[in-house]
């Protein structure tokens, strides 16, 4: 309400590129979008692997050290962790993709979506991709293990609790994945 005599003031405010797009997305943001998506996609696909992974290891158990398909078991479990290697291989170029976007980026720090800079999801998606990658690795010398040294009882079910354990990907990086997904406004936030 204006003051008698007085005009009233409208401040009509930028649209920002981070507001709600109606249409297809173009741009850095397809760019951040797809690449979340793919992330996401990959860390899927190798909490899918690494639970195959669990019953690979309950099929070696069950099968005597001296029969060949011991070693198959093994091969079999082998052939789980560079699948896994392959995900995180996958989320490894998301990383470069965010990492050249936020050095390309001109905006100094102007959100891509919500609140987020391209520099903010370069950052989320190497802390989840380190983690990913330090358990497939852990993995990796699990499988040497297994393969070079038939575990007794007790070594086997170190080794499983050891797979099992997920010590590098913590429910931070799952709350960081989450919040990607927000960000590029491919999931409505919690309520």
């Amino acid at each position: 309400m204006a003051l008698p005599g007085r005009k009233s003031l409208i401040i009509n405010a930028a649209k920002s590129p981070s507001q709600h797009q109606h249409g297809n997305l173009t741009g850095s943001r397809r760019v951040v979008n797809d690449n979340v998506v793919t992330l996401y996609n990959a860390t899927q696909m190798w909490n899918t692997i690494y639970l195959g992974g669990v019953q690979a290891l309950r099929d070696v158990q069950k099968t005597p050290e001296s029969d060949d398909s011991f070693q198959t078991c093994c091969e079999k479990l082998g052939v789980t962790v560079e699948s896994m290697n392959q995900q995180v291989a996958i989320m490894q170029d998301c990383v470069n993709k965010f990492t050249s976007l936020s050095k390309l980026d001109t905006t100094s720090g102007f959100p891509v979506f919500i609140s987020w800079s391209h520099q903010a999801f370069a950052e989320s998606s190497a802390r989840i991709t380190t983690a990913y990658l330090a358990e497939s690795k852990r993995r990796e010398k699990m499988v040497k293990i297994l393969k070079n040294f038939p575990p007794s009882t007790k070594q086997f079910e170190a080794l499983y609790i050891a797979w099992i354990h997920r010590v590098d990907i913590t429910p931070e990086d799952d709350a960081q994945m989450q919040a990607m997904l927000y960000e590029a406004e491919i999931r409505p936030p919690p309520v």
